[in-house]
């Protein structure tokens, strides 16, 4: 909800008079994406970054085929709001996983990351691990592999129990080392979504020991709960 008010406050002061209102009766109506398609077209970029978010509240397959050509699009605060769109689309893994190997900018990929954790499946584990675990550098922003922890955790609010296999949760509980504070809070709250139960005693003592030594409240209160069943 956050994401959504500030992409939408974002755009509002640059859209042609009349259009926010247009766009707002037509993602009230829940239409169909057709119905949104000269928006999506439109010569400004902050049209298209709100009629986004509009196909965004449709919550409809048919916004795929817009959003294909908006994640692409040349501007990037039009892509960010197709990526956060992307995650409320049902249908919109395959477009997800095309557009993290493809999108060029660190926010882009963070939030379409996001969407991959409400939108995917148990195929896109491992991809997700492997950003996880990513070293923090010019390629990869503390928010991104943050991102792809959280996405894990999801996916376990989502029931998807494979995500909880002992591998996983043994990446997951190293990550907790990590010297970036956001870093090691999303991993621990992927862990305490999971719930984890597998990996054995070497796990249950790295969450204990990360619990000791974490400084951050809510982060150490997400170290116990996963370690509770150890």
């Amino acid at each position: 909800m956050v994401l959504i008010s500030l992409l939408v406050s974002a755009a509002l002061a640059a859209l042609p008079q009349g259009v926010e209102s247009q766009l707002i009766q037509l993602e009230t109506a829940r239409v169909e994406a057709g119905e949104l398609q000269a928006y999506t077209n439109d010569e400004n970029p902050d049209v298209r970054r709100r009629t986004a978010v509009a196909l965004a509240r449709t919550r409809k397959p048919s916004a795929l085929a817009p959003l294909r050509a908006l994640s692409s699009d040349p501007n990037e605060d039009v892509r960010l709001a197709a990526a956060f769109a992307l995650g409320q689309t049902p249908g919109s893994r395959d477009l997800i996983g095309q557009r993290i190997k493809a999108e060029p900018d660190t926010r882009v990929r963070t939030i379409l990351l996001r969407s991959l954790g409400l939108q995917g499946n148990a195929w896109d584990i491992d991809l997700l691990v492997d950003i996880a675990q990513q070293p923090i550098d010019r390629d990869h922003s503390p928010e991104e592999i943050a991102a792809a922890a959280n996405a894990l955790g999801q996916m376990a609010v989502r029931g998807i129990d494979t995500v909880g296999i002992d591998w996983v949760v043994r990446a997951l509980s190293l990550q907790t080392r990590r010297p970036n504070k956001l870093v090691r809070y999303h991993n621990a709250y992927a862990l305490a979504r999971i719930d984890p139960s597998t990996g054995g005693k070497a796990v249950g003592d790295e969450l204990i020991k990360a619990a000791n030594l974490e400084h951050d409240v809510d982060t150490r209160a997400l170290l116990l709960r996963a370690a509770s069943r150890y």
